[in-house]
């Protein structure tokens, strides 16, 4: 088997990866070569909180290599986990779409340098805990439920993040204040891009990134260009596609989760329902046997109180003829 060179399959693509507790002793293996790179930082993250961090110069002087610093940080704290973060320089490109003051549709291209910031990995990982993968459950396969959170994050998802707040955000806004002549002025142009800037890095900045640079080209060609090059989809139309789908297939879930709690009430409702069934069923068969013991139990009183009062009365009956006989004996005698 050949050996990975990185942490990464894909170092064009992937910019970030989390490494969660129960993968941390497969994921370091013979087939790691090189740990961390110039540039990038491994951040431990122990019980939600930036434990502690290393790059590729103090791993080297770790004292027993980078095997013995990841048992010692296992053996401390439970709920632990590794973000590698590339924090060099990175460059992405989005289409940019708006309308001026004066009714004209103005296109363009931005290329903007971005970069991760490691100290911020918490946004980081925010960003990864959005991205959920559902999977349809069920006998019927139509109960989605999350199956698990992505843990890798790719420049390709950072522009799709950033190109609806680009255009909704910061670029229509802002082309909105100008006039279509405006739009071919250097000088509006330049106050164009400083302004996406600003704006730009206060929405980068809570997601644990940094905009370096930004700069719009203008060129007739230059949004088709981006359109069949950078993005043969509708990167925004995607976007915001996906996030319907992901809100209803929440909403779904979460129905899907009542009416599962629903029915989960309901089938416990109906065995306490037949248990409470099956209790008077007994205690009324147990009622209805005693009632018959008892009515047996009389039954054989009155019985015995009606041979006991027969004999009774037969015995009666012979003391009675005895005495008739008796007393006709002595009528006889005195005749």
């Amino acid at each position: 088997m050949s050996k990975m060179q990185h942490w990464r399959t894909n170092p064009e693509e992937e910019l970030a990866r989390i490494v969660k507790r129960d993968e941390l002793t497969t994921f370091w293996n013979n087939n790691i070569d090189i740990v961390i790179g110039p540039g990038e930082t491994l951040v431990w993250i122990r019980d939600g909180k930036i434990d502690d961090s290393i790059t590729q110069q103090r791993l080297n002087n770790v004292a027993g290599g980078f095997l013995k610093w990841l048992g010692k940080k296992m053996s401390s704290g439970k709920d632990v986990q590794m973000l590698i973060v590339d924090n060099k320089p990175f460059q992405i490109e989005i289409g940019v779409q708006g309308n001026t003051g004066d009714g004209v549709e103005q296109t363009g291209m931005a290329t903007a340098v971005l970069r991760l910031n490691s100290e911020e990995a918490n946004l980081i990982l925010g960003q990864l805990r959005e991205k959920v993968v559902l999977v349809k459950k069920g006998i019927l396969r139509k109960r989605m439920e999350i199956d698990h959170y992505e843990t890798v994050l790719t420049r390709s998802d950072i522009e799709q993040m950033i190109a609806p707040e680009a255009r909704a955000k910061v670029f229509g806004p802002i082309i909105h204040e100008y006039s279509g002549r405006d739009i071919g002025s250097k000088k509006i142009v330049d106050e164009v891009s400083n302004r996406a800037l600003i704006e730009l890095r206060k929405t980068l900045g809570t997601w644990g990134m940094g905009l370096e640079n930004i700069y719009v080209n203008w060129d007739a060609n230059a949004y088709q260009a981006w359109m069949s090059g950078r993005a043969p989809r509708d990167w925004e139309t995607d976007a915001e596609r996906e996030q319907r789908k992901k809100d209803l297939d929440f909403k779904r879930l979460e129905s899907d989760q009542e009416m599962d709690e629903l029915a989960r009430m309901m089938e416990m409702k109906e065995q306490i329902n037949q248990q409470k069934m099956a209790r008077k069923k007994a205690a009324a068969e147990s009622e209805l046997e005693l009632e018959k013991a008892k009515g047996q139990t009389e039954v054989e009183k009155a019985k015995h109180s009606l041979e006991t009062y027969e004999k009774a009365q037969e015995k009666e009956s012979d003391k009675m003829i005895r005495m008739m006989r008796a007393m006709k004996g002595l009528d006889e005698e005195e005749k």
